[in-house]
């Protein structure tokens, strides 16, 4: 067996073919290494993105959320602190650049929230109306799911600063 390589946990392997059942040590060798190729290809996983294993870490999660989950997530969570909710699934009857939410609660007042996504880019009309509402004293903002912490404070009744969303000017 001088020359060829093998790991130790297979000696005893290839000594039983060579002894016992009268094997070649090179043939011996060659189908152990055909067995561990067979396995790794068996027991070999699919390769998954890392945000869609398990191991995402919630750090992560903000950059994957598209805006239609993330609406119904919000308006739950703001449901869930007593805020009557208005969204309008479908809004290509609408004048272009109202927000995606509109919010009232009995003692908080009134907000108006677009909501994007991470890469979501904000449309003309969208910042016009915004802007117009800001210029009306009403708490206008667009919320991405990074201030979804600030979002829920907020909607609890603690003070949250409005720069603490994306402001338009």
């Amino acid at each position: 067996m001088r020359g060829l390589k093998i790991e130790a946990k297979h000696y005893s392997e290839v000594r039983r073919l060579v002894e016992i059942e009268g094997k070649t040590p090179e043939r011996a060798i060659a189908e152990i290494a055909q067995r561990e190729a067979k396995q790794r290809r068996r027991t070999r996983k699919p390769r998954e993105p890392r945000e869609y294993g398990r191991e995402m870490i919630a750090a992560d999660y903000h950059k994957l959320i598209k805006e239609k989950p993330f609406t119904q997530q919000t308006i739950r969570l703001a449901q869930s602190y007593g805020w009557y909710c208005f969204h309008d699934n479908d809004s290509r009857r609408n004048q272009a650049g109202f927000p995606d939410l509109f919010l009232v609660h009995p003692d908080r007042g009134v907000l108006f929230i677009e909501l994007k996504t991470e890469t979501g880019r904000v449309r003309p009309a969208q910042r016009d109306v915004l802007r117009m509402l800001r210029k009306a004293g009403q708490r206008a903002f667009i919320v991405r799911p990074r201030h979804r912490d600030d979002l829920e404070a907020l909607l609890q009744g603690k003070d949250v600063p409005d720069d603490r969303f994306e402001l338009v000017t």
